[in-house]
């Protein structure tokens, strides 16, 4: 919320309907622990809110972190626990999905998603993401767009061509004055 700088006038006084936020806070239901289970079971929740709120709200912008495997990364870097986190990562994104694919079939509704990473990871261990070596500094982007571009399918984007993107995708125009200093392309 601080990154968007909610309720603030310089953000434009910018509110969130839905927030499943904040749940690392609550040491009763998520005690945490050395191994980052409690951010496990944070992000099924933060999963399971996402996918109701979709399924029953269809929000116009969503922006979902899901942090356990970025955690799991740092703690084991390319280890079997690192390989185990991603397929608990790629349930929760399929229900998320799920959620998405029910609005577009019962409303005909048009959805954008996008699934992306903030960062690589260390070429030696992959544990952390200090460095700017190539690994570090590669981050990937899915969608389920069938309109990308040619950059997208024949280049390396960055997550910087996201919010181009999104704001294509919603018909919103970016002052000149703004869009000068984007970095990215839409997709």
């Amino acid at each position: 919320l601080k990154l968007v700088g909610e309720g603030l006038s310089e953000a434009g006084n910018i509110t969130f309907d839905y927030i499943f936020d904040g749940y690392e806070l609550d040491l009763i239901t998520y005690p945490h622990d050395k191994k980052s289970r409690y951010i496990y079971n944070i992000d099924q929740r933060v999963t399971d809110e996402t996918t109701e709120c979709i399924r029953t709200h269809a929000p116009d912008l969503s922006w979902v972190y899901l942090q356990y495997t970025d955690d799991i990364g740092h703690y084991f870097g390319d280890s079997q626990q690192f390989s185990q986190s991603i397929t608990y990562l790629d349930d929760q994104i399929g229900r998320i999905w799920k959620a998405v694919d029910y609005r577009i079939k019962y409303h005909k509704e048009d959805w954008l998603v996008i699934i992306t990473t903030d960062h690589g990871r260390d070429p030696r261990t992959g544990q952390s993401h200090s460095g700017q070596s190539v690994r570090e500094r590669t981050t990937w982007i899915l969608t389920n767009s069938q309109e990308t571009n040619d950059y997208f399918r024949d280049y390396q984007c960055g997550i910087v061509d996201i919010l181009p993107t999104i704001t294509r995708f919603m018909n919103i125009t970016i002052p000149i004055e703004s869009e000068r200093e984007l970095d990215g392309i839409p997709l």
